[in-house]
């Protein structure tokens, strides 16, 4: 019942070879698609990042935009009468200083005529 021909050798060898292209081919592939996929992946990681760049940018302008509404607001509101009184006791009681004459006029000094000129100041 064993058949007793030989197994034809050069039909095995070129199955085996032909699975052997086979397998070459499919590994193959599935090295193209796993770059590919590898490739989309560090695309979307790439749009993700800009949105959150994009998102990050609208924030912080947003927050400067706030902010420079609050300061036109602090610059543009009506000053109380009490705050008007501050102010100008805060101005009016500074100190002076007497600086030389070179520093704080040019020219000469001229004499004050027809006018009221104290001779001496008192503390």
């Amino acid at each position: 019942m064993e058949s007793s021909s030989p197994p034809d050798y050069q039909a095995l060898y070129l199955r085996a070879e032909e699975e052997k292209k086979l397998a070459e081919e499919e590994r193959q592939r599935e090295a193209q698609l796993r770059k590919q996929a590898e490739e989309r992946e560090r695309q979307a990681e790439e749009r993700q990042r800009q949105a959150e760049e994009r998102q990050r940018q609208a924030e912080e302008h947003q927050q400067q935009a706030e902010q420079e509404r609050d300061k036109e607001r602090e610059q543009t509101q009506q000053t109380t009468f009490a705050e008007l009184i501050q102010y100008c006791h805060n101005y009016t009681s500074l100190c002076l200083r007497v600086e030389s004459p070179s520093r704080s006029t040019t020219g000469t000094v001229p004499a004050p005529k027809g006018k009221r000129c104290p001779l001496q100041l008192l503390p």
